[in-house]
């Protein structure tokens, strides 16, 4: 399908693509990426079965609690981490007294 240019357009000459930035998984990469927080207060960083394990959950769940923000993770590569302190801290949150 051809696309039509206005008299506007066809005058300042042709279109000028940008280059679409990409964080290597086809999805647009942000320009607003926030930083990431120091990682010297926060342990040493857990895999999906070592945080289910410490959860007493399945790594399925750890996935789910990930995505939907509960639980706040890294990503290394194609996997999660998530720091020993934000583990103990979703379980001294979520599990009463």
């Amino acid at each position: 399908m051809k696309l039509r240019r206005t008299k506007e357009q066809a005058e300042e000459g042709p279109p000028v693509s940008e280059p679409a930035s990409t964080n290597g998984n086809g999805r647009r990469a942000t320009d607003d990426a926030t930083p990431l927080p120091e990682f010297a207060d926060c342990g040493p960083l857990l895999d999906r079965s070592q945080v289910a394990e410490l959860l007493n959950v399945s790594p399925t769940t750890v996935w789910r609690l990930v995505r939907s923000g509960e639980l706040p993770a890294y990503r290394v590569g194609n996997q999660i981490r998530v720091a020993t302190a934000n583990a103990e801290h979703y379980l001294k949150r979520t599990v009463p007294v």
